[in-house]
């Protein structure tokens, strides 16, 4: 087991039972089984970039806090996850390709 996938997986889990969500609620946020979820948060596997992108908005924090940064203090960034947080996967995933397109 790789120190970042440990990382990652105490990063994501903790950002998850701060926002209060179970397992079960960010996964099907983001269209994955709860089992692969859990995968990652015990750090057994990493996600793709996309999909961490999507699990970092599904828990209301920035992808830079999952990977091993601090809380961004940027109040635009904090604005647009708020508004984003609770779309669906669907739109998620659209947005995932118009990021990933830039």
């Amino acid at each position: 087991m790789d120190s970042d996938n440990r990382l990652f997986g105490r990063a994501l889990q903790g950002a998850r039972k701060k926002a209060g969500l179970q397992q079960a609620d960010v996964a099907a946020k983001v269209g994955l089984k709860s089992s692969a979820l859990s995968r990652y948060e015990r750090g057994d596997s990493l996600p793709s970039v996309v999909m961490a992108g999507k699990l970092a908005l599904a828990v209301g924090v920035s992808l830079d806090v999952l990977l091993g940064g601090t809380a961004s203090d940027n109040v635009e960034l904090n604005r647009v996850v708020g508004l984003i947080k609770d779309w669906s996967p669907e739109r998620l995933s659209a947005l995932a390709v118009v990021l990933s397109s830039s």
